[in-house]
């Protein structure tokens, strides 16, 4: 589960493909952070699409 957060403070939750999902709509506001078990600090959510940082999944897949 992805936890994201608004730059005015609302949190809400997603998969990784609801996340992929909310970009390619425009739904996601810029300035929004997102952040997910293994990770020490919230990201900017673009990062999430071309971090090598990111957090591997379950099935060793990385999330990007």
């Amino acid at each position: 589960m992805i936890h994201l957060q608004t730059p005015s403070g609302k949190k809400t939750q997603c998969t990784e493909a609801e996340l992929y999902e909310r970009r390619a709509n425009g739904q996601l506001e810029p300035g929004t952070l997102y952040w997910r078990d293994g990770m020490d600090q919230w990201r900017p959510f673009e990062t999430f699409f071309d971090d090598t940082d990111a957090v591997p999944l379950r099935d060793g897949k990385r999330c990007n």
